[in-house]
């Protein structure tokens, strides 16, 4: 399994909007992408989010590398700042 991850600093003006604009134009193309596994976004502060996406592999990850570029692009312009971004396989995980 491989994972992306993204850290940004998000501009609470346009917050909302911009979760609206993922859920219709970002998120449905993630769910159809072959190898996707999961998303998460996380609250890590007031301002700051952590989204993860799980791949089956880094190939597949790779091949959606130009959508994820776009709505990063996207949200760069929506004033969200880029903290930390980036990619590894994933060495472990825990199921309840």
């Amino acid at each position: 399994m491989y994972a992306t991850y993204v850290v940004r600093e998000l501009d609470a003006a346009t917050r909302a909007m911009t979760l609206e604009r993922a859920a219709n134009e970002f998120w449905p193309q993630l769910r159809a992408a072959a190898g996707f596994r999961h998303f998460y976004l996380i609250q890590q502060s007031d301002s700051q989010t952590l989204g993860i996406i799980l791949w089956d592999t880094a190939e597949q990850a790779a091949a959606f590398a130009a959508v994820t570029d776009g709505w990063q692009a996207t949200m760069d312009n929506l004033g969200h700042r880029r903290i930390v971004s980036g990619g590894g396989d994933v060495l472990e995980i825990a199921k309840g």
